[in-house]
């Protein structure tokens, strides 16, 4: 199936010089209420994300990318520096993005954002927090208010319907996330 009209873009963003982007659960919460924020008022779909300490990943639905991710990383950008008495650019550059264009691409990306986390050693689970993995199990009311779960992990600010519906349900969804597969690299980027 053809995804090119559906507007679907992998967003990636890196601090300057790998430098970190999040020091603290302040920092990420700011981060996913900005985030929210402009979502709101650009009508856009965030499919998944993932916040690691120096970079950030969003799998995005809409027509107004662009001004949503110069909203969101300028307002947090500037929030980060106030916090931390920093000057300068926050991040490397202008975000990268790259198009999804059909099922197949889709759903490696998915899965390669929501894995992150582990491939990166930052965890060993699916308890990281400030990703979208919480939202599959999620129920179908879209809530976008921030809430936590027994985990601490953080639910609402993902809507990964379209992925749940290629794969027929949230079980078909996790066996597909959690399936290792013989190659280190997400070719797909």
């Amino acid at each position: 199936m053809d995804l090119t009209r559906a507007n679907i873009y992998h967003i990636m963003q890196r601090g300057h010089y790998k430098q970190l982007i999040f020091h603290e659960a302040e920092d990420y919460n700011t981060f996913l209420q900005l985030m929210n924020k402009y979502h709101d008022k650009y009508k856009i779909e965030i499919i998944t994300y993932c916040l690691m300490p120096n970079h950030i990943h969003i799998l995005i639905k809409g027509l107004n990318i662009s001004v949503f991710v110069q909203q969101l990383t300028k307002s947090y950008s500037r929030y980060f520096n106030l916090k931390h008495k920093q000057q300068g650019s926050l991040y490397q550059g202008k975000y990268k993005r790259k198009q999804i264009t059909n099922i197949s691409t889709l759903l490696i990306v998915f899965k390669y954002i929501l894995n992150n986390p582990i491939k990166a050693n930052i965890c060993k689970s699916r308890d990281y927090p400030w990703c979208g993995y919480a939202d599959l199990f999620e129920s179908n009311e879209k809530s976008w208010n921030f809430k936590l779960n027994n985990s601490n992990s953080i639910r609402g600010y993902s809507s990964p319907d379209i992925i749940i519906q290629i794969l027929g349900g949230r079980n078909k969804v996790l066996n597909f996330i959690n399936k290792k597969e013989p190659h280190n690299k997400c070719k797909a980027l």
